[in-house]
């Protein structure tokens, strides 16, 4: 990524895989992968953005105004 995140990152350990697994992997906030997604389904129009968009948009816990910023942001970048 060639930016700073618009909300804080946190790390998760991903899950064994016979003897390897990776520790410390860098996500961004779910909100972020959203708008990110929702930005990427205006601006590409493929379908597999329109498949994301439409299982993202199922989720509970997304903060409305915080989607509100995000894709404005993503929307300025994207001009």
């Amino acid at each position: 990524m060639f930016r700073v995140p618009l909300w804080p990152m946190t790390t998760y350990d991903s899950h064994p895989v016979g003897a390897w697994w990776a520790k410390g992997i860098p996500v961004l906030d779910h909100h972020e992968l959203a708008v990110g997604k929702l930005a990427a389904l205006l601006a590409r129009r493929q379908v597999r953005d329109l498949f994301d968009s439409h299982r993202i948009l199922q989720m509970d816990d997304l903060d409305p105004q915080r989607l509100r910023i995000g894709f404005v942001v993503y929307g300025a970048m994207n001009r």
